[in-house]
């Protein structure tokens, strides 16, 4: 399975605050925010498909010994490489 890249914003960005340093940081947040709606309806779809199919949602989430430590930090680092993409942007 191929890996999906995250899509991202070419060319010269607005700058909609008084500095550059704050327009990223603007950035930082809506990618972040950006990331957690998408997470939040991602995890309320699979809530409720697992529901219908009478899984017990709440233990299966209790029950976190599939998913490695290491599979974990990758996502993490994942994460984190996209938010520092951002300062290394030109102004």
């Amino acid at each position: 399975m191929s890996k999906v890249r995250p899509r991202v914003a070419r060319g010269p960005q607005p700058q909609l605050l008084s500095s550059s340093y704050e327009d990223k940081l603007l950035r930082m947040v809506m990618t972040l925010a950006t990331e957690l709606a998408v997470t939040r309806e991602r995890t309320d779809a699979l809530e409720t498909a697992c529901r219908k199919a009478g899984i017990d949602v709440d233990a299966v989430l209790d029950d976190t010994s599939h998913v490695t430590h290491a599979t974990r930090a990758e996502r993490h680092r994942e994460l984190a490489g996209r938010l520092l993409q951002i300062l290394e942007e030109p102004s």
